[in-house]
Parts: structure tokens; C-alpha cells; sequence
């Protein structure tokens, strides 16, 4: 009977330590997971910041080249 009862012990001691291996490991999942999250919403602003300055710097280049075009074609006429 003692002996039985020296190994559920222990098996209850291992049990308890594997449970709290697990937690501590899951608490360190769950952080790294939050931080790649933010990581991840961090990058997601700076593409849109970037896509939008883009779109801004492609239209103003755009108008540009047609008042260019635009300017030319007269040029071409004066001549």
C-alpha cells in the first residue's frame, strides 16, 4: 500500500509539474502571438501610409505630364 500510494504521488508531483510547464509555456505562446498582432497591424498602417502616398505622388506625376504634353503640343505649334 505505501508503495502505491509513493507512485501516485509522484505521478501526481509530475503531473502538477507538466501542467504548470504547459501554462507557463501557453503565457509565453499568448505573448508572443500579442506581439506579432501588433507587429503585424503596425505594418498594415505603414502599407496603407505608403499606398496612399503612391496613389498621391502617381496622380500629381500624372497631371504634371499631361500639362507638359500639354505645353509641348503648343510649342510644337508656335514653331
Amino acid at each position: 500500500m505505501y508503495v502505491t500510494e509513493l507512485l501516485l504521488l509522484q505521478a501526481k508531483n509530475a503531473l502538477a509539474h507538466a501542467l504548470q510547464s504547459f501554462r507557463h509555456d501557453c503565457d509565453l505562446l499568448r505573448e508572443q502571438y500579442e506581439e506579432q498582432r501588433e507587429g503585424k497591424a503596425e505594418l498594415q498602417r505603414e502599407l496603407s501610409k505608403a499606398s496612399s502616398e503612391v496613389a498621391q505622388w502617381r496622380t500629381k506625376y500624372e497631371t504634371d505630364a499631361i500639362q507638359r504634353t500639354e505645353e509641348l503640343e503648343e510649342a510644337k505649334y508656335v514653331l
